[in-house]
């Protein structure tokens, strides 16, 4: 009997270089499209409207730092 596997943090959600990849951009230029478009506020925290439609998770870190993969 194998034992199920929970989803690794990387299965489910990709970081600004490989997101960016997927649209021939890079990390740097994938860092502003959220403010652009009103997914991220200017002092880079998640827009309301991100959170309210599943487009990044609050995941604290192991040190407590907030964080929001997207």
């Amino acid at each position: 009997m194998s034992k199920k596997r929970s989803p690794r943090f990387r299965d489910i959600w990709v970081n600004q270089t490989e997101l960016g990849h997927h649209f021939g951009m890079s990390a740097i230029v994938m860092d502003k499209k959220p403010r652009e478009i009103g997914l991220r506020t200017e002092q880079k925290e998640p827009a309301e409207h991100a959170i309210n439609n599943g487009y990044c998770q609050f995941t604290p870190m192991k040190d407590g730092t907030p964080f929001y993969p997207e």
